[in-house]
């Protein structure tokens, strides 16, 4: 993600602010930005699947599904 969002990253709508893992480092946003469902295929990382790396975030409730 360091490609596409210089880090912190400014919400336009609120105010809030996330640095580079996602957590919020300025109110008003109540928690850290979501990981969507995704899987680990060999070398490559795919979205929209869910694999047990996913699907162990959401079992420590890291993240909420989207």
């Amino acid at each position: 993600m360091e490609a596409f969002f210089k880090w912190p990253a400014l919400c336009a709508c609120h105010g809030g602010m996330y640095n580079s893992t996602a957590m919020v480092t300025k109110a008003p946003p109540p928690r850290g930005l979501d990981i969507p469902p995704f899987k680990i295929d060999g070398k490559k990382v795919v979205l929209g699947e869910s694999g047990p790396e996913y699907k162990k975030l959401l079992a420590d409730k890291v993240t909420l599904p989207v």
